[in-house]
């Protein structure tokens, strides 16, 4: 590891993309360390003379919320919601001022479509049973990011799923469950 001087491309405009929860409970103190350090960083960028634009991705596709939803006896969007909500309230009683704005999964949908097909079509996704798995060996130095080898990866989790090519390809779209909603696609009927 190296330290490299930050370099934005569109100076002084910092872009941040945060990985938020998925909307079917509430938040926890692993949600709040991830949010606080963000906010600590854009300040920090901001007090340089930066500006800071945090953009929170909020997973509101997900069987997690469609099973609450049948437990709470309500409609997902209910759920989706109340924990948006909850989530904001937090937010304001961590003090987390930074972050610009939010990004729903269900807003992008089209997008993530679009996405897998192109894997698709140029091989770097395969379908098993319905479902589409991103083949993770057609990547060139896949684990390297995390400073993992293929055997490292091996011993990881296991993720059993039928006609999977490798434990370690994951999951891009859901076809093979059934939900309280999908989308129409050219691979079939699912989530992403």
């Amino acid at each position: 590891m190296q330290k490299e001087t930050l370099e934005p491309f569109d100076y002084p405009k910092v872009n941040m993309f945060v990985c938020g929860p998925t909307v079917y409970d509430y938040t926890h103190i692993g949600h709040a360390r991830i949010f606080i350090v963000y906010d600590v960083i854009a300040r920090h960028l901001k007090a340089n003379g930066y500006e800071p634009f945090i953009l929170l991705n909020l997973t509101d596709i997900d069987v997690k919320i469609f099973d609450r939803a049948k437990k709470d006896n309500t409609d997902y969007k209910n759920i989706i919601s109340r924990y948006k909500s909850e989530l904001q309230k937090d937010l304001s009683l961590l003090n987390v001022r930074r972050i610009s704005s939010f990004a729903m999964v269900s807003d992008y949908v089209s997008q993530a479509k679009e996405n897998i097909s192109k894997l698709l079509s140029e091989g770097y996704a395969y379908t098993a049973n319905g479902n589409v798995y991103f083949d993770a060996l057609k990547t060139n130095g896949y684990g390297a990011l995390s400073h993992q080898t293929i055997a490292d990866l091996l011993m990881r989790r296991i993720d059993l799923a039928p006609n999977k090519k490798n434990q370690f390809d994951f999951l891009v779209w859901n076809g093979r469950d059934k939900f309280d909603v999908q989308w129409e696609s050219d691979f079939g009927s699912g989530i992403p």
